[in-house]
């Protein structure tokens, strides 16, 4: 027995440090905060330049140059407010998303099946073993080495309870607007909109699959038609958009190594507390990694910009504006 939950140790601190090494690497810069920094190429008879003037070795997707008159070292933090027209705005949004994100099944293309089926084939694997690894998290629970973790999953439990999260994310996001902080209406919008597209998933699947929590008794394989919620973990799925959209927006990396720390731990307290089995976890998990990633790339992608220009009618042209 205990070498048994020394294996599963193991287990554990690996995961974690697969999250924590992910977590490092991941591409936050993409998705950092505006920095009031304006890149802007033109394409001038055929040749691509910066502001139109400074030629480029490649293209102008893969420069790094900025047009200099415009940056600025100060963050641009504020906006201006335009009540009716960005209600308009939101909602359109969120309905849009929603609709890419729930249709995406039907374009899905050969890499992205490969992708899936790789992550379908690791939770067909956690499925199989779902009452060994339950069983073996609940004879390791008070181990030395693994307490500490399961405490602070439990500490930081509530974050991933939709119910008691959006309420602070919701007064962030009325206060951000009232002051005019960007920062403090982008992300917890962005937040609150990965929740909501999410957990449009999670309540058809609870319904569709209807399997029964491990408290219950009823063991891993019992599932009845809208009789059960275990599958999918809506904490496990609401704190990794949360640390996943949080990482990005901030971009700087110890906070990203700890967000995904806090948001590992409590994907293994939902297991456990006796709330979840593991594969109800990993898929959760993925699904919220996925839908946010997904909804970040939709926002960017929002700032891009392609017009044409006659440069004061004297150069035919085309303008590609990202803003930052």
């Amino acid at each position: 027995m205990i070498n048994s939950c020394l294996f599963w140790l193991r287990i554990i601190l690996v995961i974690l440090g697969l999250l924590t090494t992910l977590a490092s690497v991941s591409p936050a810069d993409d998705f950092a905060l505006d920095r009031g920094i304006s890149i802007r190429s033109v394409f001038v008879c055929g040749k691509p330049t910066i502001a139109g003037r400074i030629p480029l070795q490649l293209s102008f997707l893969s420069a790094n140059v900025i047009d200099q008159e415009k940056a600025s070292n100060a963050p641009r933090l504020r906006f201006h407010r335009r009540p009716l027209h960005d209600l308009r705005f939101a909602v359109r949004a969120i309905f849009s998303d929603a609709g890419h994100i729930y249709s995406a099944p039907a374009r899905i293309g050969r890499r992205d099946l490969l992708q899936l089926g790789g992550i379908v084939a690791i939770g067909g694997i956690i499925y199989i073993y779902d009452q060994e690894i339950f069983d073996a998290f609940d004879r390791s629970r008070n181990d030395q080495l693994y307490k500490p973790f399961r405490r602070l999953g439990e500490r930081f439990e509530r974050l991933g309870y939709m119910g008691e999260a959006n309420k602070y994310l919701f007064g962030t996001l009325v206060v951000g607007y009232i002051t005019r902080i960007k920062p403090l209406v982008l992300i917890p919008a962005e937040i609150l909109e990965s929740f909501f597209i999410a957990g449009g998933i999670k309540n058809a699947a609870n319904i569709l699959v209807g399997r029964h929590r491990p408290h219950e008794g009823l063991g891993a394989r019992s599932f009845a038609f809208n009789d059960g919620t275990s599958f999918p973990s809506g904490h496990a799925s609401n704190i990794v958009q949360m640390a996943n959209i949080l990482s990005r927006r901030i971009a700087f990396k110890p906070f990203t190594v700890v967000a995904y720390s806090i948001a590992g731990t409590v994907c293994l307290e939902r297991i456990t507390s006796n709330a979840h089995w593991p594969s109800d976890v990993y898929f959760a998990a993925v699904n919220g990694w996925i839908i946010s990633t997904e909804l970040l790339k939709r926002n960017t992608n929002r700032r891009f910009k392609v017009a044409p220009t006659d440069f004061g009618g004297k150069i035919p042209g085309w303008t590609f504006s990202y803003r930052i």
